[in-house]
């Protein structure tokens, strides 16, 4: 326990320090809280971690040296600032307190985690890039940044348990950006503007559908970042300030690195920048922004053989490693048609089928499926339900929220906000449905599902008083904390840190002196690169241009 306390509270300092670094090498002149810093810190830590992979495996050593250069040119850089020193020393005492509650006998995302989260980190830290590796495991294709920044914490200090922290970070430092906001607002305000009910939206929100640290894959870190970036857009949306632009082009940048369909952040920075275009776009923020999606995409192109994978378009098929034939499970195209049809419930439907005997050709069935709305019956019974089951406690509490402050204001006091609300409601309903109409699994859209919530309930909410509002919050509060309190009382015989490997048998597979692991189970975070699927390594050799190998498809 006091392991998992100091690696917390030193993990802490870490991204904070991270984070104002970052504001200072982006030439961002913007004042945050320390709970902002942390956040901003994993655009740092991301940014640095894609680009030495590129040259150098993320090892021990390395991210040791990263950690402690930061670390020590921050303090130089502040010695004469004992202030800000004492208050990151201060919230990281706060975020420790929040994680280890958080983190402590959690399991981890099962089974996403075994499946390819933390073989793929694993991979990153033995190795420096491998072009083709989506060869070895398909879904390497569609990794996310945090990967990344969770294998920079496998060092000297956090030993291998530190790639399962940074998720507890960003929950961490989240929570504690949204209660500090609301100890504002409750100080300052008496009365529902669109920012305030988005701030207590999301903090209920927090409170009851994203309280366990097992349900944190890369989607639910992705949606906190989303929900972070919407509500300094919201808050800013009137001002001029370059400053705002340049903080949120880079938070938009890294959410697009987390997922991909969250891509909303980066319309709206675009709207944000064409409404008055001029040679103050070009600046060194900007400049990081463009350095980092681009190094995203090649790292994609080289991973996969698509910038998107796996949309197949933005695929090259004359890379040795991009597989251009479509009876195969690797092929882009049809990870892209089983992907949607699986996110609509073809499983269930093919499950249905068997049990009275129809042998179903799985290529044609799926796209069947898909088509002119035959899976929807499917999905509204089964991931529909479920849908509604998570979501219907959040709106349970908007609802008793609205009962409790039905009192309106007086109309000289209205805020004029039509013209953002209008921008938001339009970009978020085109994006939602878009998400129901290609891959509507609830946590590929959540942070769309939230905002579309919070939007309609504006309209009950606008020009209201509080009126007891604190009673809502605590409830929230409470079941939080009561959650996480009885998964440390069940959970109590288990590791305090969440697993990162699985009783397995590995076995391996020597091609031009390169090992390829496989295990009939997940591989975890054990031997790399490593993968579930067998037949996969059979159909591939290993090859090396110039300082690099390679995963090629067999001739």
């Amino acid at each position: 326990m006091v392991s998992l306390i100091i690696n917390l509270f030193l993990s802490s300092i870490f991204l904070s320090v991270s984070g104002y670094q970052l504001l200072k090498i982006g030439f961002i002149k913007k004042n945050i809280e320390t709970a902002e810093a942390g956040l901003y810190g994993f655009i740092l830590l991301g940014s640095l971690s894609l680009i030495i992979n590129f040259f150098l495996p993320l090892n021990k050593i390395i991210n040791t040296t990263i950690l402690l250069l930061l670390l020590i040119s921050f303090f130089f850089q502040n010695r004469n600032d004992l202030s800000k020193i004492k208050e990151i020393l201060i919230v990281s005492i706060k975020i420790t307190f929040i994680a280890s509650i958080f983190i402590s006998f959690s399991k981890n995302f099962d089974p996403d985690a075994f499946l390819y989260h933390l073989p793929y980190t694993n991979l990153i830290n033995d190795f420096k890039i491998l072009p083709g590796s989506s060869l070895i495991h398909y879904r390497f294709g569609h990794v996310s940044i945090i990967q990344y920044i969770n294998a920079l914490f496998n060092n000297h200090i956090f030993g291998v348990s530190g790639v399962t922290i940074p998720t507890s970070m960003v929950f961490s430092f989240f929570f504690l950006f949204v209660a500090n906001e609301i100890n504002k607002i409750l100080k300052n305000n008496n009365f529902f503007t669109l920012y305030n009910f988005f701030i207590i939206s999301s903090f209920i929100f927090l409170c009851l559908r994203m309280n366990r640290y097992s349900d944190y894959g890369n989607d639910h870190i992705g949606t906190i970042f989303f929900i972070y970036f919407i509500s300094i857009f919201i808050k800013n949306f009137n001002t001029k300030d370059l400053e705002i632009k340049k903080y949120l082009s880079l938070l938009a940048t890294f959410i697009f690195t987390i997922k991909i369909f969250y891509f909303v952040p980066l319309i709206l920075c675009t709207y944000l920048w064409i409404l008055k275009i001029n040679i103050k776009i070009i600046n060194v923020a900007n400049s990081i922004c463009l350095f980092l999606f681009s190094f995203w995409l090649i790292k994609n192109i080289l991973i996969s053989g698509c910038a998107v994978y796996p949309v197949s378009f933005t695929c090259i098929d004359k890379l040795p490693w991009y597989n251009t034939e479509n009876n195969s499970f690797i092929n882009a195209e049809q990870i892209s048609l089983s992907s949607e049809a699986w996110s609509k419930n073809w499983n269930t439907h093919y499950n249905k089928q068997r049990l009275v005997d129809k042998d179903l050709d799985k290529l044609n069935s799926q796209t069947e499926y898909i088509t002119n709305f035959f899976w929807l019956n499917e999905w509204l019974n089964v991931h529909g339900k479920f849908i509604l089951k998570k979501i219907f406690p959040f709106i349970i509490f908007i609802v008793i929220l609205y009962f409790l402050n039905r009192k309106k204001i007086k109309k000289t006091k209205i805020e004029t906000d039509n013209k953002l609300y209008l921008i938001l409601f339009t970009i978020n309903l085109i994006v939602l449905t878009l998400w129901f109409l290609k891959f509507p699994i609830m946590r590929y859209g959540l942070a769309y599902i939230f905002i579309q919530i919070f939007l309609i309930s504006y309209i009950f909410f606008k020009n209201k008083y509080f009126h007891n509002l604190k009673i809502v919050l605590l409830l929230s509060l409470f079941i939080l904390t009561s959650k996480n309190i009885l998964k440390i009382i069940n959970n109590f015989d288990y590791n305090i840190y969440p697993e990162t490997s699985k009783q397995v048998r590995y076995f391996d597979v020597e091609k031009d002196n390169f090992k390829i692991y496989y295990t009939e189970s997940l591989c975890g975070y054990n031997k790399s690169p490593c993968t579930n699927y067998k037949p996969n390594i059979d159909n591939i050799d290993v090859k090396e241009y110039f300082i690099y190998k390679f995963i090629s498809l067999k001739n």
